[in-house]
């Protein structure tokens, strides 16, 4: 891979490769100009690695020439971005990439692209990355429920359980989740004790006893869940079969479908044992993606790099399937 360059030639090369990406049509100039600024050239020969499996790189790679395979993906060509969800949640890579022809184009560090706020009243880079990963979750999801009608073996057969017989979900004792607690928390972390307060010191702490009822499949959710103690099961169930897609600990969410999107919940999520929960409302949590402050970047980067975990969960029950010959 070539190394970085500052000219205005190459800076010009940049933007026009990336304003090209059907991603980022529309994008503002400034901003367009901001993430051409931030990007690095790289060049490979035929049979060269991109990334190797395992790597955290944290780079996002837009194609302007040649084509790249990832894992037993086709590949893929100009114009495209690949390694976007991996780097989004700075998890390792799932697969290896390498040029199947001589390639180059543009290395963007994910890191960076999460603090580009964008212009007033339209939808920046950090967000088209973020929604283009809820797109995918519900793509992954929707295909799950295809399969669970195509091979009801693969999957647990969808029975009754002992789940069913919760209590109610209550108001939670405050001193189970404070704001110290919380920011020893995965998510929480990013912020400091005073934006903690002012993002999430209003909003409701709730006790779920083990098996209650917290996101209805088909229903569209009023408000994004956060785990704060316990653990909550999201399942998909379909025809007479079910299959389990997370189990969300401490510092992750719930529910991102139908708050995120303009969908109904494609799962159910029940708590998996007694489980404090963060109640955050739709409202709020669109009101947090449309800030450009700081503290609501790093909500927004944070709340993405969450869905992309719930993504490559997702993604497991799709291997087993594989592995099995389905």
């Amino acid at each position: 891979m070539s190394g970085a360059g500052a000219g205005a030639a190459e800076l010009a090369a940049a933007e026009r490769a990336i304003g090209e990406l059907p991603l980022l049509q529309g994008l503002a100039p400034v901003e367009l100009h901001r993430l051409a600024a931030l990007a690095e050239p790289f060049a490979l020969a035929e049979g060269e690695l991109l990334y190797r499996e395992g790597d955290v790189d944290g780079r996002i790679y837009v194609i302007e020439r040649g084509a790249i395979r990832t894992g037993t993906a086709e590949p893929i060509g100009p114009g495209q971005v690949v390694g976007e969800m991996a780097a989004l949640a700075r998890l390792p890579r799932h697969a290896s990439a390498v040029a199947v022809e001589p390639s180059s184009g543009w290395a963007i560090d994910a890191a960076a692209v999460g603090e580009l706020a964008g212009a007033p009243g339209a939808v920046g880079v950090a967000q088209r990355f973020g929604l283009r990963a809820v797109g995918r979750l519900r793509t992954q999801y929707d295909a799950l429920t295809d399969f669970l009608d195509a091979d009801e073996r693969i999957f647990e057969p969808a029975r009754p359980s002992s789940l069913d017989l919760a209590g109610p979900v209550v108001p939670a004792d405050a001193e189970l989740a404070t704001s110290d607690y919380m920011r020893t928390l995965l998510f929480f972390s990013a912020f400091s004790a005073d934006e903690t307060a002012a993002l999430f010191g209003d909003l409701r702490r709730l006790e779920a006893p083990r098996g209650a009822a917290l996101v209805a499949q088909g229903e569209r959710p009023g408000a994004l869940l956060a785990v704060l103690r316990g653990a909550v099961e999201t399942t998909i169930r379909h025809g007479g079969a079910a299959v389990r897609v997370r189990l969300s600990g401490p510092g992750r969410f719930a529910g991102h479908l139908g708050v995120l999107d303009a969908g109904t919940s494609p799962v159910t999520c029940r708590a998996r044992e007694r489980t404090i929960l963060l109640e955050v409302p739709s409202e709020r949590v669109r009101e947090l993606v449309a800030d450009p402050s700081r503290s609501a970047r790093h909500f927004t980067r944070g709340l993405y790099a969450d869905v992309v975990e719930a993504l490559f969960q997702a993604q497991r029950p799709m291997a087993r399937m594989a592995a099995r010959g389905g």
